[in-house]
């Protein structure tokens, strides 16, 4: 699952504009950490114990509050229940194999109402 949302992770990173990316780690103890690069802006993750959690932290500082380009409502990552956000969330497209796991965003599945409403 850790790798398969790791994965996840960095194939959203790269449909975000992103120019560089580096998944690092230092020892004693593991501690894994995630960068990139936007628009010449390095952006760091905090220090986590396992890759995927890196990786989310750096979704979140990057996507949290930008604008989807397809509704151009403002985007989040996770669910949001109240307000009128496109929120990014992570599901598995194989529920018979942990590794393979992608993020939707919420204007992919409410139909093409909304698509039509943020694209013209």
């Amino acid at each position: 699952m850790l790798l398969g949302r790791t994965n996840a992770g960095i194939a959203l990173l790269g449909h975000s504009g992103m120019t560089r990316f580096e998944l690092a780690y230092e020892e004693n103890p593991i501690q894994w950490w995630a960068e990139g690069n936007w628009n010449g802006t390095r952006v760091f993750s905090q220090k986590f114990p396992y890759p995927a959690m890196a990786v989310e932290d750096l979704l979140a500082r990057v996507l949290n509050g930008g604008q989807c380009g397809r509704c151009h409502r403002t985007t989040v990552v996770g669910i949001i229940v109240d307000g009128d956000y496109c929120c990014f969330t992570l599901v598995a497209e194989d529920l018979d194999d942990d590794g393979k796991y992608r993020y939707i965003r919420t204007c992919e599945v409410e139909g093409d109402e909304v698509g039509r409403r943020g694209t013209g």
